[in-house]
């Protein structure tokens, strides 16, 4: 028996355009913790920029910042202080005319072998663009993984496709739609492999504004519970994606999609994720609420962006006990990552979802 499962890819760029910095400006990845700079007062030598990301011990990565000048000429000299082994930058020097000339550097990642908290800053000596304050996390358990679980019977087999797309940037600079290439890598790669799960192709190009389908297939070839990593590297890309993929095999499978009276509070992870441009959000009121003096309580169910703004109030009402289903739709919203938040009497609870456009 095959079951197959279809959803958006999790792979997009997210562009953060940091405004009113002059005379030039910096694109990074909005997917990264970081300080959005609407109103710069001081010289922008003191504005400082947040690169922040996770990887395995010993992964090397490349991540991409693009930069570009809003009026003029401007030259950068960067360098990295101090001086680290698991860190350093392609080109070291750059100039821009215009924001029409937009340069992308790449920050080169070795993680080092021991886990830890690992700091360092590129600082541009010619004073023009801010520092960059770069953290890397080295850990075996990326806490930034997308989990995806799987409940099968012993000997079942589940594909799950996934759709990868190659849109550009945009907006961008000055730029309506900035384009860094005609074509873009996706690659996968297991850490520490498991032969229960295997992706094909592993690497795949999508063409600009084409799309591609990778196969997830997962085989409950033994008991019990079991998880893989994969690691997505994608081209001009600003941090590497994880996903946590969960098996949990069992000899029997009843009942599979019933939901069972309600005994607790849950919210469950929006389907399809990534999703574009609706997705759905289902969650549960549990039952011990319900009593002759309190038949219902008050829920609340909102998304927010990155940086804490509510963008929708999907729930703001009473509501019995029981399993609920709920559309969001976010046509007005840009790509990136949004989180959403379920409040219920004392429960609250935090998912994360991604808009790719």
């Amino acid at each position: 028996m095959k079951r197959v499962i279809q959803i958006c890819s999790l792979l997009i760029i997210f562009v953060c355009n940091l405004q009113s910095q002059t005379p030039e400006n910096k694109f990074i990845g909005s997917a990264a913790p970081y300080k959005n700079v609407s109103e710069v007062t001081q010289s922008p030598s003191n504005v400082n920029f947040v690169y922040e990301l996770e990887l395995f011990p010993g992964q090397v990565f490349n991540g991409w910042y693009y930069y570009w000048s809003t009026g003029g000429t401007v030259t950068g000299n960067f360098q990295i202080t101090p001086t680290v082994s698991w860190l350093s930058i392609s080109p070291n020097s750059i100039t821009s005319n215009s924001c029409n000339d937009i340069v992308p550097i790449a920050y080169n990642f070795t993680a080092p072998q021991t886990p830890g908290t690992y700091n360092a800053v590129i600082q541009d000596m010619n004073g023009v663009w801010g520092n960059t304050n770069v953290t890397l996390h080295v850990t075996e358990n990326p806490t930034t993984a997308f989990v995806r679980s799987y409940q099968v019977n012993q000997g079942q087999t589940i594909s799950q496709f996934d759709t990868l797309y190659w849109n550009g940037f945009g907006p961008f600079g000055c730029q309506g739609n900035y384009i860094p290439g005609n074509s873009r890598l996706f690659n996968y790669i297991e850490h520490e492999p498991v032969p229960w799960f295997t992706i094909n192709p592993p690497s795949i190009t999508v063409p600009l504004f084409g799309e591609g389908v990778i196969e997830s297939t997962i085989t409950g070839d033994t008991t019990g519970n079991d998880f893989v990593y994969i690691i997505a590297e994608v081209q001009y890309y600003h941090l590497c994606l994880f996903y946590r993929v969960e098996l949990n095999v069992v000899t029997d499978v009843e009942n599979e999609n019933t939901l069972s009276t309600p005994e607790d509070y849950f919210l469950e992870q929006n389907f399809p994720n990534p999703f574009n441009p609706s997705t759905k959000i289902k969650y549960t009121i549990p039952s011990v609420i319900a009593s002759e003096t309190k038949q219902s309580q008050l829920v609340s169910l909102k998304v927010y962006d990155v940086l804490g703004n509510e963008v929708a109030t999907l729930i703001n009402e009473e509501k019995p006990a029981g399993n609920y289903e709920i559309e969001f739709n976010a046509t007005q919203l840009s790509s990136g990552i949004y989180f959403y938040k379920l409040q219920a009497g004392s429960f609250v609870e935090t998912k994360k979802m991604i808009l790719l456009k």
